[in-house]
């Protein structure tokens, strides 16, 4: 079966970039430091921050039209992305034993579904503001989107997950 053109980078740059767009357009949806999980080694928080960016950031372009620089941006940052998956998965692993990856899954379909609500929540503002914020992921250093996602996502709200594995 044939694959659409870049549709793995798509795929990538979702699970890599929603962090970056919740800081910036909508910073208190899953940033709250006094959330934060004790059991987080350091890169497992990095990861969160990091994966809740990619998931605003595939929000941001398929709401906004913004497909290439989304595909850009994977492109440009997919050995940091996939090195943090590598983290997000361990946290999973290590939390869920055997249901770590469809815990994850479902933490990643919150994750976007949230980004979706806050969409609508904000309208036209909300790709308004998008533009700024893919903007400032381009303009990144090679190697820079973990900094960034850390120092603008805040500690990650865990109970997330919760929420995910309630299902």
């Amino acid at each position: 079966m044939s694959r659409r053109p870049g549709a793995f980078r798509v795929r990538s740059l979702c699970v890599a970039l929603g962090l970056l767009a919740a800081a910036s357009l909508i910073g208190a949806g899953l940033a709250d430091p006094a959330r934060a999980d004790e059991k987080l080694r350091p890169q497992e928080r990095a990861a969160f921050q990091m994966r809740v960016l990619q998931s605003d950031m595939m929000v941001v372009a398929l709401l906004c039209g913004l497909n290439q620089q989304y595909d850009d941006a994977v492109r440009r940052f997919r050995p940091e992305m996939v090195a943090n998956a590598r983290h997000l998965r361990s946290y999973f692993d290590r939390t869920y034993g055997r249901r770590g990856q469809v815990e994850l899954d479902r933490f990643v379909t919150v994750l976007a579904n949230r980004a979706a609500t806050r969409a609508t929540t904000l309208g036209g503002l909300f790709c308004a503001e998008a533009i700024g914020l893919m903007n400032a992921v381009l303009a990144l250093p090679e190697n820079g989107l973990g900094m960034f996602s850390q120092n603008t996502m805040g500690t990650p709200d865990l109970s997330v997950t919760t929420t995910a594995s309630a299902r």
